[in-house]
């Protein structure tokens, strides 16, 4: 009855056992557990979460976003805990400068905060492709349009 439960990886372990091998239910529970303990996984801890780190080009919305989906596998952390990882996950910047410098201890005072520097750093993306297409539209007159004449007055005809 039992084998008739068993499929894949777990069948084939248990149809190599030796014959005889099994003498009740405790043998067949320890050997099983013993084989497959490894494969059990366990649920993430602050360790984790401390090696979550922004990414070069990741931009803050994108770390903090994955950041928090990995903050929220973790059950029972301590909030100082939570900032702890934060600050020390992020790049260089004036986000994490502005947790140090305030002392902020709870995600509750970091989120916020968070919201501001997002939309700073969004704001600053779009300016730099705005420039980035002025640039990419502006068409030269062959040569260096700037050190050119625009007129023909230095030209004389006499």
């Amino acid at each position: 009855m039992f084998v008739g439960t068993l499929t894949g990886i777990a069948l084939k372990w248990f149809s190599r056992l030796p014959d005889r091998s099994i003498t009740d239910f405790n043998v067949l529970s320890r050997k099983f557990v013993t084989q497959f303990a490894a494969n059990k996984v366990n649920p993430p801890t602050i360790v984790d979460l401390l090696n979550v780190h922004q990414g070069l080009g990741e931009t803050l919305k994108e770390y903090l976003t994955k950041f928090s989906q990995e903050a929220a596998k973790i059950p029972d952390i301590d909030e100082k805990m939570i900032v702890v990882a934060l600050r020390k996950g992020l790049r260089l910047g004036p986000y994490g400068e502005s947790l140090i410098h305030n002392a902020v201890k709870t995600m509750t005072e970091a989120l916020p905060r968070a919201m501001y520097y997002i939309k700073v750093e969004e704001s600053e993306m779009r300016k730099r492709e705005m420039e980035k297409q002025t640039i990419n539209n502006a068409k030269p007159l062959g040569g260096n349009q700037y050190l050119k004449p625009k007129s023909n007055w230095a030209k004389r005809e006499d």
